[in-house]
């Protein structure tokens, strides 16, 4: 077994949420934080980010395509940039619950390529 990588951004994987698809390709940690600086002012010397736009911008790059996305009005909603906007705009509680939902596939997905590599180490050192 190896580690497996992400080279492209159409290595992509679906996740479900409550019935909706949504195709993902979470950002690099260090996208991560190039988002979070860009929208964090300080005041008085400390980190004032502004949550709710750094949760659009990631679930704008994050989020690739959907299937059964439907509005308020049981319609359903194709998707495309402008409507991923609004989605994050008009719905952040769902948009931050979808992006969770594809960090904890990420992490679930590695930790099931792990379950094969023995104990983790105790810190001890051997003799």
């Amino acid at each position: 077994m190896s580690i497996l990588i992400k080279t492209t951004e159409d290595q992509s994987f679906w996740i479900d949420v409550d019935g909706s698809k949504f195709l993902a390709c979470p950002i690099t940690s260090t996208r991560d934080s190039q988002i979070a600086k860009k929208h964090t002012k300080y005041k008085n010397g400390f980190p004032t980010p502004d949550q709710a736009k750094i949760r659009t911008d990631k679930f704008q790059e994050t989020i690739q395509d959907w299937r059964n996305v439907k509005d308020v009005d049981d319609n359903d909603v194709p998707f495309s940039d402008e409507l991923r906007d609004k989605f994050a705009k008009y719905n952040p509680d769902h948009a931050w619950r979808i992006l969770r939902a594809a960090e904890q596939h990420d992490v679930d997905q590695q930790d099931e390529e792990n379950k094969g590599l023995g104990k983790r180490s105790t810190g001890k050192k051997l003799k």
